[in-house]
């Protein structure tokens, strides 16, 4: 799976998870901790966390 893909895939999932900042429901302790990242990166804009998404999956 490409880093695009993959970012599409965690964006879908796990967006909501922006309106209240608790990202402890996501099962999977990689993917969790990517998307906390990610959210911080972009100041918990949902318009932005694919972007933030993509970049740290392409790194």
């Amino acid at each position: 799976m490409t880093p695009m893909q993959k970012a599409m895939e965690l964006e879908m999932k796990y967006k909501s998870c922006l309106d209240s900042k608790v990202f402890a429901t996501i099962p999977n302790e990689a993917e969790r901790e990517l998307c906390k990242a990610a959210a911080k990166l972009c100041n918990y804009d949902k318009d932005q966390f694919y972007g933030a998404l993509q970049y740290l999956l392409s790194r």
